[in-house]
This record gives C-alpha cells, sequence and structure tokens, in this order.
C-alpha cells in the first residue's frame, strides 16, 4: 500500500526534503570528502517515507472506522 495511492506523492515529497536534511547534516562531511555511504543514505531517505506512510494510512483507517461506526449507528437508528 506504501506505492499506490495517495500515500505514495504524500510520502515521497516529505522523504525527499527530510531524507535530503538528514543526509546533508549527518553524512555531509563524508560526502565532501567524496565517499558516498549508500547504506546510510538510502535509510535517510526510507525512514521518514516510512514513517510518513505509516502516517497517513493511519489517519485513513481512523476515518474509515469513524464512517463505519456513523453508518452503524444510523442503521440502528433506524431499525
Amino acid at each position: 500500500m506504501f506505492l499506490h495511492g495517495a500515500t505514495l506523492p504524500s510520502a515521497g515529497r516529505i522523504a525527499l526534503v527530510v531524507g535530503t536534511w538528514l543526509s546533508l547534516m549527518n553524512q555531509g562531511d563524508v560526502l565532501l570528502a567524496g565517499t558516498v555511504p549508500w547504506i546510510k543514505i538510502l535509510l535517510n531517505y526510507a525512514t521518514p517515507f516510512t514513517v510518513a506512510s505509516l502516517g497517513f494510512l493511519a489517519a485513513r483507517r481512523r476515518s474509515n472506522v469513524e464512517r463505519l461506526l456513523r453508518l452503524l449507528d444510523e442503521h440502528d437508528r433506524s431499525a
């Protein structure tokens, strides 16, 4: 679900901004020396992408549960 729907553009933008900031802040000196710690760079982008995706999906799930509860409540009142 992370790579489909509305999650990808939203989480992708967050990962781009936060991942770049983390990479420059944490590995800037190593990058300037000409070495690229690929695993650390990858994790700098993957972590905010995952966190943003989980937050988006949790909010979506909560919204769906609340909608279901309203429908059930309406059904109980009409029965």
